[in-house]
């Protein structure tokens, strides 16, 4: 990991340090996104909140996108502490966070793409919203077809709390990373998680264990709705590929409720009911999936799913598990 540039000094600077407002950091994830990245590194430097570190950080893209990202930095007067990071070598997202995570010094992170654009109230936005049950916050914001010309809200119309009770039920309900901010203490643990799976799927379990996610009503960035990314990929992907990242997730939310169990955040009684409802869960969520696959249109093809899921050791989990509560 290779940290380029560096501005300000957040140890040394009496504006930090005598602010009465948290430090907050604000970390943008770029790879080969040349065509959008100056607007989405403009909207970090627009955001109204202080004291912000904006964390500018490249996973060694092909085109020049590190490049626009060095030009405007440079050119940066404003107020925010900012540090440039470019990978060595291409790491893949789970390992592009996990390595930038290591220079966040906020107590809470907001989280962005390369191709999306923060509107400048975000971070103050978000910041208003945080109390002491709080550990992660899901903003609502407006989609946008590139190749439509259109653009659709996707948010909610008003305040809703998140349990870890409520999402095991559906993990659907976790949402959209970018639109995701975290208290940095309680997810922290939980970087090391199997590249093949988006943070989106396991930082919000985890926080959800410490406290409860706060989904807000308001519209905080512009997301693009592109075939190239992570979503649309997987929406692509044969039924093997969707049952592997699925049982991963699962596999990966199993192991964050057995260290909180035996770290004591977690109590005996709460892991027994969070996994009858991850039981529940699991199973309504797989046949949205396959249906989404289009491999639940008739009797035959149900009964492939369920072979799938048998030859996946999956059922053989579930049925294990179903037993254990009785």
């Amino acid at each position: 990991m290779s940290i380029i540039k560096k501005t300000g000094d957040l140890s040394n600077s009496d504006n930090f340090i005598k602010e009465e407002q948290p430090l907050i950091t604000f970390a943008l994830f770029a790879y080969n996104q040349e065509e959008f990245i100056r607007e989405a590194v403009n909207g970090a430097f627009s955001q109204t909140y202080s004291p912000l570190e904006i964390i500018l950080s490249d996973d060694c893209s092909s085109d020049r996108t590190f490049e626009i990202m060095q030009e405007m930095v440079k050119e940066y007067k404003g107020p925010h502490h900012i540090i440039l990071n470019k990978t060595k070598q291409n790491k893949g997202l789970a390992e592009h966070i996990n390595q930038v995570f290591q220079l966040i010094k906020g107590e809470w992170v907001v989280m962005a793409a390369g191709d999306d654009t923060s509107f400048p109230h975000r971070v103050q936005t978000i910041h208003n919203y945080i109390d002491e049950n709080c550990t992660a916050i899901l903003s609502g914001y407006i989609r946008k077809y590139e190749n439509e010309d259109r653009s659709e809200m996707c948010g909610i119309s008003s305040l809703k709390h998140y349990t870890l009770e409520y999402i095991s039920k559906d993990i659907s309900r976790l949402g959209v990373g970018a639109a995701y901010a975290y208290k940095v203490e309680n997810i922290i643990s939980s970087i090391d998680y199997p590249p093949i799976l988006g943070e989106d799927r396991v930082f919000p379990y985890e926080a959800a264990i410490h406290g409860e996610i706060y989904h807000i009503p308001d519209l905080l960035l512009r997301k693009r709705h592109l075939e190239s990314s992570l979503t649309q990929v997987d929406r692509q992907e044969n039924i093997e590929k969707a049952i592997e990242r699925l049982t991963l997730t699962w596999a990966t939310h199993d192991k964050i409720l057995a260290r909180a169990l035996k770290e004591g955040t977690l109590s005996t009684n709460r892991y027994l009911k969070v996994n009858k409802y991850n039981f529940i869960g699991r199973n309504l969520h797989f046949l949205r999936k396959m249906k989404m696959y289009g491999r639940l249109a008739n009797r035959n093809e149900l009964i492939n799913f369920y072979y799938y899921l048998f030859r996946s050791g999956v059922v053989f989990e579930l049925v294990r598990k179903k037993l254990r509560w009785k």
